[in-house]
């Protein structure tokens, strides 16, 4: 099992609905994508990769250097190029990334992956950011799951399960336990 985790910096759910609709309905009509309703910042992206706050992994680092024992097929992309400074252009990837999610469906690319899309919190400048509904999209980021057809024919419970917590509130640090069970199923 591999993991794909693509993610867009400071991109809340609200504003990913706004300017990314091809890609969100496709992730969810077309993937299945289960997504997570209640998802919140907190920490930052390190604690959705490592389980840890910032503060804890860099106390820690210089123990944690000797490499891994297990092979871990995960891949990890992280982009900021499109809403860090300006969230505004954002809508100018939705097209990009609908056809890059239409492309890996296509090939067949996913028959043994999950993918994890997700945002690491909201708008953390600009003017949207000093609004009542800025400083709520802050805490505000997304995250989806798609998981292989196989998959959920296998752990139908794992499913379950996710549907179940699609309703309650989560962190970085929840799917972070959560990505760490797929890896080893």
């Amino acid at each position: 099992m591999s993991v794909l985790m693509i993610g867009i910096d400071g991109m809340s759910k609200q504003h990913f609905e706004r300017s990314m609709p091809k890609t969100r309905n496709f992730l969810l009509e077309k993937m299945g994508a289960i997504e997570l309703y209640k998802y919140n910042k907190l920490a930052n992206v390190l604690a959705l990769l490592t389980g840890h706050t910032p503060e804890e992994f860099y106390k820690g680092w210089h123990y944690n250097r000797t490499g891994y024992v297990d092979q871990i097929n995960e891949a990890f992309l992280f982009t900021a190029r499109i809403t860090h400074d300006d969230s505004d252009l954002a809508y100018r990837g939705d097209e990009a990334y609908h056809k890059f999610l239409q492309d890996l469906v296509a090939t067949d690319s996913l028959d043994n992956t999950v993918i994890v899309w997700f945002s690491d919190h909201g708008p953390r400048f600009g003017a949207i950011r000093e609004t009542y509904h800025g400083r709520i999209e802050t805490s505000a980021p997304y995250i989806f799951f798609v998981f292989p057809p196989w998959f959920k024919r296998t752990y139908p419970q794992l499913i379950s399960t996710l549907k179940i917590n699609q309703n309650r509130l989560s962190s970085h640090f929840a799917v972070y336990e959560t990505i760490r069970d797929l890896l080893y199923l």
